[in-house]
């Protein structure tokens, strides 16, 4: 047992404290119905002794032996927490299962002063954390994946890298997730994108910077996989399995949400292609996001594993001013609130004061040495709400008037459960450490988004098709998250071949001879300007956005059904499929288009707006538009 401990209230207590394991469950983080002064109420139950055990007289404290197993104390002696700072020790308890019938995993754990409970928190089994980094990129394909038991064991790593073309060189983890696409030609993987290389221990990159795998891997970078494993030089395919005790998937220095880069062989050790580095499906994530109007623009994305409350939260940061005019501004504060904005968000004098004061349900007390102890080494020990105390000042805008990105993790910043931020708000102060309230926004709750084709159309030479093809897409608009595609379509023409993305719905008021045709959809999504076809056998960013039958494969049969990952087909942001069409051709001279739908929202629980400018004069026509909340 690995133990931190240090006061968070002015309740401190400087005698010796009894420690033992309970039966039962801390109420207070469950639900929200239980006070803080009653957290460690009846609900926690006994001590824990499943054998019976009578009496702590008989206990050996060195074979524990005769103890029973809730019995810390008899087995190793009461605590005493340091008034002031951090009280560190470690036990071996040879008595303290963590499985079988007799496990302590659910239990809680519970300090005592005296006859009374002094404080108690559930104990929580680890997770197995699975992550990769999915490349599809410049005909480069494969994936590196990540596996790790728990923050002591090393990172189970797998590389599987194809049609590398002897072209690949060092590869590390960067700081900064991939966004999506909105350039034409642009620079997905360079230094504005995903930033440096993550290097968190600050290891000097100066000349006693170690050559590629010639010593331990703690000697280097913690993203630096050349570094530690050897670099990709001269390979095409590239399997390999290893592992990594430098590495984290847990904790405020996990590498999931970031990015891996692979750079070239070349002298100046040119950015290649990325991919970010997202938990696997066994572990879904909460996705939320305060959105900033004013004055500051921008983002604050969280993400935390669903119903794990208590594990950490990764927070990414795009902030700038909307106003060109206004420079860069640095050292602001940034905290939680209680409550969410109200009017005021634009007020001149009172600017977000409606968000009351900072988020702190456990109490914690600002006095004494708070502002020495709470810091980025111990956020348990910061108001839930303390952001600043947890992760330092930040700036909005960078010198060069882009927008100021960061990228961390918080040990204690809930998305689920009773103390969750969900509904509140972040406010960013005025520069230089000023108290004064600069921008805030509401913390919200970001569903995954799922679209649908399920009603066709068919050009009058023939009946409709059935069935749908189905995407879902579970990230924000600037950040790169999988789509997944389900097909299942029935009913098909005997020829049916090629299906894309087109740029427009097809129209209720569509003449039946123009059903499906330029005039009513439009030709291919493509917003980058793509070749068609694509290359045979090519990553996705070679074809259009909306060739769907290139990248995955052409429709064969009356019925047809598949599932792909895509990484180019986004349901956010500017260059969305969402509300345009798909077409299903014919083979033959000219590919005919046979039929048609509309990609629409179903995400369960959307409430759909929709508005429509008439106009009847010099100009006639209409813009419609849907929005989803």
């Amino acid at each position: 047992m690995d133990v931190d401990l240090y006061f968070t209230s002015e309740t401190n207590v400087s005698s010796p404290l009894t420690w033992q394991i309970n039966s039962g469950l801390v109420q207070m983080d469950i639900d929200a119905k239980t006070e803080i002064q009653d957290r460690c109420g009846s609900t926690i139950k006994d001590m824990y002794n499943p054998q019976s055990i009578t009496g702590a007289n008989s206990c050996d404290t060195t074979t524990h032996t005769d103890c029973r197993i809730g019995d810390l104390t008899a087995k190793h002696g009461p605590i005493t927490i340091n008034n002031s700072g951090r009280t560190r020790a470690f036990y071996g308890d040879l008595k303290l299962p963590l499985s079988g019938d007799n496990s302590i995993i659910g239990k809680t754990l519970a300090f005592k002063n005296g006859n009374t409970y002094f404080a108690c928190a559930n104990i929580v089994q680890y997770p197995v954390m699975t992550a990769a980094a999915d490349f599809n990129t410049d005909n480069i394909t494969g994936k590196i994946s990540f596996k790790q038991r728990s923050p002591l064991d090393p990172v189970e790593i797998n590389m599987n890298l194809v049609n590398l073309r002897s072209g690949g060189g060092g590869y590390h983890v960067h700081k900064w997730p991939v966004p999506q696409r909105v350039g034409m030609n642009e620079p997905m993987c360079d230094n504005d994108h995903v930033g440096g290389h993550f290097n968190p221990w600050n290891v000097d990159m100066g000349l006693t910077y170690p050559t590629p795998a010639s010593t331990t891997p703690e000697k280097y970078e913690v993203g630096d996989f050349s570094g530690k494993f050897g670099k990709l030089s001269s390979m095409n395919d590239y399997m390999r399995n290893v592992t990594d005790p430098n590495l984290q998937l847990f904790g405020k220095n996990t590498i999931i949400g970031r990015s891996m880069v692979i750079h070239k062989d070349d002298s100046s050790a040119t950015r290649w292609v990325c991919a970010s580095i997202w938990p696997g499906p066994e572990t879904p994530m909460h996705v939320a996001h305060a959105q900033f109007t004013y004055p500051v623009i921008g983002h604050i994305v969280l993400r935390q594993p669903v119903g794990m409350w208590y594990a950490e939260t990764q927070v990414y940061i795009e902030l700038n001013y909307g106003s060109m005019s206004t420079s860069q501004t640095t050292g602001h504060k940034w905290h939680v609130h209680q409550l969410p904005m109200g009017d005021d968000m634009m007020s001149a004098s009172e600017r977000c004061m409606s968000v009351k004061g900072h988020y702190n349900p456990y109490v914690v007390d600002l006095a004494g040495d708070y502002s020495s102890m709470c810091s980025n080494e111990n956020h348990f020990r910061c108001e839930l709400g303390d952001l600043a105390g947890k992760h330092g000042k930040i700036n909005i805008r960078t010198t060069m008037g882009k927008a100021q990105k960061y990228f961390f993790s918080d040990m204690q910043l809930p998305l689920s459960g009773p103390q969750s931020i969900i509904g509140k708000s972040i406010v960013i102060h005025d520069a230089n450490s000023g108290s004064s309230r600069l921008s805030c926004a509401n913390i919200m709750l970001k569903q995954p988004r799922k679209v649908q084709v399920s009603r066709w159309s068919a050009t009058i030479d023939g009946s409709s098709p059935t069935g749908s093809i189905t995407f879902t897409e579970n990230a924000l608009d600037f950040l790169t998250g999988m789509t997944k595609v389900e097909v299942r379509l029935a009913s098909l023409h005997s020829d049916a071949a090629a299906y894309h993305v087109h740029k427009f719905p097809t129209s209720h008021n569509t003449r039946p001879e123009d059903i499906c045709q330029a005039s009513d959809v439009g030709g291919h999504h493509n917003p980058f300007q793509a070749y068609y076809p694509g290359p045979l056998g090519g990553s996705q960013d070679q074809y259009e956005v909306g060739d769907l039958s290139g990248k995955y494969d052409m429709i064969n049969g009356v019925t047809y059904s598949t599932d792909r990952l895509d990484a180019t087909l986004p349901l956010q942001g500017p260059y969305s499929v969402v509300g345009r069409s798909v077409v299903i051709h014919k083979s033959g001279m000219g590919a005919p288009r046979w039929a048609c739908g509309n990609i629409e929202d179903v995400t369960p629980g959307a409430t759909l707006i929709e508005a429509r400018a008439q106009f009847d004069g010099d100009i006639k026509g209409y813009v419609h538009m849907v929005s989803s909340l």
